[in-house]
């Protein structure tokens, strides 16, 4: 019934869950009996994670000046590692867990959908990408507010 869970969830139709879904849990299966098999190994990695993320935070914000720096990285990545950046952050679990799974529930023709994200994102890092980085704009937005001025970008 995981499974059935899992594609219920992934769906994006406002019907396919089913009331009181969140109070039915699985035959012998509580919250606090897999909390406590989480272990303490497992609390240690975690910890471990979250206090090396903090400390690397800390050291690194220090070299940190302005916006600018924070946001785009004082402009020194290639547009190419950008789009890299782009594509792996496509393919994430959602890709492969909830493509497959909408398609289970709608259809296959939603597959074409995620068979098409690969050409638009070349597109993307390819044309647009080059553009946006030689102009040194931070986003779309900032492109037309220097393009049209600063009412185009609040409409």
């Amino acid at each position: 019934m995981r499974v059935a869970f899992a594609v219920r969830l992934l769906s994006y139709r406002p019907d396919a869950l089913a009331p009181g879904w969140w109070r039915a849990p699985l035959e012998g299966d509580s919250g606090r009996d897999r909390l406590s098999e989480f272990g303490a190994l497992n609390w240690s990695i975690v910890l471990a994670y979250i206090a090396g993320n903090l400390v690397l935070g800390y050291f690194l914000s220090k070299r940190v000046q302005t916006a600018d720096h924070y946001y785009l990285g004082r402009r020194t990545t290639p547009w190419w590692a950008i789009g890299i950046s782009v594509v792996a952050t496509y393919f994430g679990a959602l890709t492969f867990l909830g493509g497959p799974a909408w398609s289970y529930v709608d259809g296959f023709s939603v597959i074409f959908i995620h068979i098409n994200y690969p050409i638009a994102i070349f597109v993307v890092v390819t044309v647009f990408l080059p553009f946006f980085y030689k102009s040194g704009v931070a986003s779309i937005f900032d492109y037309l507010e220097n393009r049209f001025g600063l009412t185009s970008r609040t409409v």
